[in-house]
């Protein structure tokens, strides 16, 4: 996709003023980072930083037939939802592929689908798609809405002081509706970093400058770092949380890739779910695993590295990878077969033609006492 097609934030100028290096991603002109990874790595693990995340997509599902319809696209229950929490899921095609992880959040009179930004067009297509048949009314709210991430032990007390609501009292993967620096927001308790506390804020478009100034503004007494992919990746890494399209695909489905505490096959039929059926039922070819490199002067692991055996037989690909900033070491996560899954089992990484070694470890790399 050609520079001048990229798509663009309404904060896009904002990035571009306050110096943000700009790159290429999933078909949008987003902000890598601002004074450097590690800076703003560190920013999250330690103190709070704020993404803008707007590229994001919200889908708004509403109507007699809602729920009916979300179960079917989806693999958790979406019968275990109650207004003011959002949930995990996963839609599946067919076949039981991955076609994107998503969020859902009920709220009184609808649901709102958090779609991957990469995704945007094609799950649209696919939910209308399957829309056939069902009461439903279904709005793409992708353009219109404004989606910042701020993270960090004190975005608590930075957004508490911009609003009313109590979102001390906001447990993970719930939301409430409020006024933040007076602009109406859906406030999240929810992230992509690891990090026990953090909040994702929903606003219409029209304020995004207005809102994220005012954060800005507020974040000034804690410090807080304006934060780019560069961070947002090597955080979601530590804390072993995938990325869609690299850690999961069409060809992979989600029992393979762990996910398997979101994929509710006693809940009725939905789609993939024959085909998830029968994987449960076999043993597992593949795993997604995680993975440490046992030697320090070892350059850290990337995507689509080969992953050997120990005797240089080539047995899968590195998914996602690098420096875990936090912890010193290279990391990485990869599918190998089921053999090659236990923790302690030593493997090879073929990093620029030098096989360095590794080793299987616990995931998450990060996690943080709650």
């Amino acid at each position: 996709m050609a520079e001048t097609e990229l798509k663009r934030t309404p904060l896009h100028d904002r990035h571009v003023e306050m110096g943000a290096k700009m790159v290429p991603f999933g078909g949008w002109d987003m902000p890598v980072r601002y004074h450097g990874d590690i800076v703003e790595h560190n920013a999250i693990r330690e103190n709070v930083g704020m993404f803008d995340v707007s590229h994001m997509g919200e889908f708004e599902v509403k109507g007699e037939n809602a729920l009916a319809f979300l179960q079917r696209l989806t693999t958790n229950d979406i019968g275990n939802l109650q207004v003011g929490r959002a949930q995990y899921s996963v839609i599946c095609n067919e076949n039981g592929g991955i076609i994107d992880d998503i969020l859902v959040y009920l709220y009184k009179d609808k649901y709102v689908v958090v779609v991957n930004a990469a995704k945007i067009d094609e799950d649209w297509k696919w939910f209308n798609m399957q829309a056939a048949g069902y009461d439903i009314e279904l709005k793409d709210k992708s353009a219109e809405t404004i989606l910042l991430a701020v993270q960090g032990r004190n975005s608590l007390p930075l957004i508490q002081g911009l609003t009313d609501v109590d979102i001390g009292s906001l447990k993970r993967f719930k939301f409430s509706q409020g006024r933040v620096a007076g602009i109406d927001t859906t406030i999240s308790r929810t992230g992509y970093t690891g990090e026990p506390i953090g909040f994702e804020l929903f606003a219409n478009a029209g304020n995004a400058v207005e809102l994220y100034s005012a954060l800005i503004a507020a974040g000034n007494q804690y410090g807080m770092e304006l934060c780019g992919l560069g961070a947002r990746d090597s955080l979601r890494l530590e804390a072993c949380l995938m990325l869609n399209g690299m850690d999961m695909s069409p060809s992979i489905n989600p029992l393979e890739a762990g996910l398997h505490k979101w994929v509710k096959l006693d809940k009725g039929e939905f789609i993939g779910a024959e085909a998830l059926r029968k994987s449960m039922e076999g043993r597992q070819e593949k795993t997604l695993e995680g993975f440490a490199m046992t030697d320090k002067a070892s350059r850290p692991p990337r995507h689509d590295y080969d992953l050997r055996t120990i005797d240089g037989v080539t047995i899968g690909k590195v998914t996602s990878g690098g420096p875990s900033i936090t912890t010193g070491k290279g990391i990485g996560m990869g599918y190998v077969p089921a053999g090659f899954s236990i923790v302690g089992t030593q493997l090879l990484v073929d990093i620029r033609g030098t096989d360095s070694p590794t080793m299987v470890v616990d995931r998450p790399f990060y996690n943080p006492i709650k």
